[in-house]
């Protein structure tokens, strides 16, 4: 069985801060709401992964609040 296939589907507009919940982004395809997203640093250094709570507009709210800060520009994956 291969892992998950990751397609890039959201772009952070907005800083984030330790124990957000809420994304800013900037939707580039479907974000399904219950299924997992993984979030990469600018940089690619730093990965971590979220369950997806709602998904409304240019929103992403996430079960769980982050655990690291992100700079804006930072790639969601789903």
């Amino acid at each position: 069985m291969l892992g998950q296939q990751w397609k890039l589907v959201a772009v952070l507009v907005s800083d984030t801060t330790v124990e957000e919940s809420d994304l800013v982004v900037d939707v580039l395809d479907q974000v399904e709401e219950g299924k997992l997203i993984r979030i990469e640093s600018r940089d690619g250094i730093v990965i971590e992964t979220y369950e997806v709570r709602h998904v409304y507009e240019d929103h992403i709210l996430l079960m769980e609040p982050l655990q690291r800060e992100y700079l804006a520009g930072a790639k969601i994956y789903q």
